[in-house]
């Protein structure tokens, strides 16, 4: 499958806004986590420690898939 420049493009551009959009909760979680003293999960957090879990493998994800997209050679329209 070969991919035209505009379209690979545009597969980057939407891989990069969902990587930045879930790259704060996987990196800095304590900021979105309402977390009592001893360590549990406030009642009225927004994020949960799964939500936590899940945006680090996404990030993961999303990071190698923007490897593999800068790496394609864009091909003429």
């Amino acid at each position: 499958m070969e991919l035209t420049k505009k379209e690979i493009e545009e597969l980057t551009s939407y891989v990069s806004y969902d990587l930045n959009r879930i790259r704060g909760l996987a990196e800095n979680p304590e900021i979105y986590l309402n977390v009592n003293k001893d360590g549990t999960l406030r009642k009225n957090s927004s994020y949960t420690f799964e939500m936590v879990d899940e945006a680090k493998e996404r990030k993961v994800f999303l990071e190698g898939l923007l490897t593999k997209l800068n790496k394609l050679k864009p091909t003429d329209d």
